[in-house]
């Protein structure tokens, strides 16, 4: 199989995981890693014109594999692709965004790409989730211990003090729950000062909980923090990717090439908790879901 046959067979969706075209491209990472540039770029580039070919996920391998290869020149084009204002990126990923876009930013960025990722985290225009995402790369980075956790720390303080804008978003959802799992006690004080303002919802993550989460020693929340597998490192994409919906036979495409035939409206009920499945049925956590919409 030649290096244009992999790139073929991996942007095409079919019915089944393409094992022998997945297995190639691992084991042909000079070759290859190119071409999964040249794909995820022209998706960046052309993301209007890319969302219209219905069958086309070239662009996520792409994503996936370049992680896998740390291939830090992946960097630019993935923020750049998650980036843009709207919602074309969530419909374009389905849910990379809130169950693996933190990792996969981590995995190309590495310690270098701090910066770029903290851009993204504070870029207004973009999808909140999106900035939670960085937000979580920035923890992933912190538990595999590529960036100093105190560092990562005193970021998310300045976010709290005066970096993230003054106004209720997701993403204060997100910061919250970083601040909860990496800075001091300290904090609090900040913390309570944007609960008091409406900016962080109650439903996502509840003062209380909050407090009582800081209240825990730092030394145990870092402890963790590097158990989490949520922020594990992704060393086998294949094994994650062949789990996907859109190759078992017995449940539907990806949402966003066979949609449903009717919108869920987003469930709200404070009775559901936040880590439990959410009600609508997405099988994502309910913060994950709808308690964000």
């Amino acid at each position: 199989m030649t290096d244009e046959e992999i790139i073929q067979r991996l942007s095409r969706l079919t019915p089944h995981f393409p094992e022998e075209a997945m297995a190639a491209a691992l084991s042909r990472q000079a070759e290859v890693t190119p071409l999964l540039l040249e794909l995820l770029s022209q998706a960046a580039d052309s993301q209007e014109e890319v969302a219209q070919q219905a069958d086309n996920v070239g662009y996520i391998f792409a994503m996936y594999l370049l992680a896998q290869f740390r291939a830090e020149a992946a960097l630019a084009p993935l923020i750049k692709f998650f980036a843009t204002p709207g919602d074309l990126a969530r419909q374009m990923t389905g849910d990379i965004i809130t169950e693996g876009l933190g990792q996969l930013l981590a995995m190309v960025g590495g310690a270098n790409g701090v910066t770029e990722i903290r851009t993204l985290v504070e870029n207004e225009k973009t999808n909140p989730f999106v900035r939670g995402a960085a937000l979580e790369g920035l923890l992933c980075l912190s538990a595999w211990d590529e960036v100093s956790p105190t560092e990562t720390a005193a970021y998310l303080q300045e976010l709290l003090s005066n970096r993230l804008e003054r106004q209720p978003s997701h993403v204060w959802n997100y910061l919250a729950e970083a601040i909860c799992q990496l800075c001091p006690a300290e904090v609090i004080p900040e913390l309570e000062a944007a609960y008091d303002e409406g900016l962080i919802s109650e439903l996502y993550l509840g003062r209380a909980e909050a407090l009582a989460a800081l209240a825990h020693p730092l030394a145990e929340r870092l402890v963790e923090l590097e158990k989490n597998p949520g922020l594990a490192q992704l060393d086998d994409v294949a094994a994650e990717m062949r789990t996907w919906a859109c190759y078992r036979p017995s449940e539907e495409r990806i949402h966003r090439q066979e949609p449903a035939a009717a919108p869920v409206a987003p469930v709200t009920s404070s009775k559901v908790g936040r880590n439990e499945p959410c009600p609508c049925g997405s099988g994502k956590k309910f913060k994950r879901c709808c308690l964000g919409g």
